[in-house]
């Protein structure tokens, strides 16, 4: 028994600390150079991604359907991100589009 609550601790701590689409603060990341080329870098395998592979996994398949399976809020999000990533990031955003997109 005890075995099995050291295991459901250690997944919830994993899933915990993995970045997806839902829970990044996107305009805190936008903010810190750092974080910025660190999340670019993983979604466009320029570099490892350690705890946003998760977050690299749901892009892939947010771009590829646009969305379409997304709840009201998160489509708002992927929206809102989407036209935030072309304004200021043309060249990643356009990258991103390439990579992802279902015709690849």
């Amino acid at each position: 028994m005890r075995g099995y609550i050291v295991f459901l601790a250690v997944i919830a701590a994993v899933t915990a600390s993995q970045l997806t689409f839902e829970n990044l603060d996107v305009e805190e990341v936008l903010k810190n150079e750092q974080k910025k080329q660190a999340v670019f870098a993983c979604l466009l395998d320029q570099a490892p991604c350690g705890d946003m592979q998760s977050l690299k996994d749901d892009i892939s398949d947010l771009i590829k359907t646009k969305c379409s399976r997304c709840n009201q809020k998160l489509k708002e999000k992927y929206d809102n991100t989407s036209q935030l990533l072309l304004e200021k990031y043309p060249d990643t955003f356009n990258a991103l589009m390439f990579k992802y997109s279902a015709k690849n």
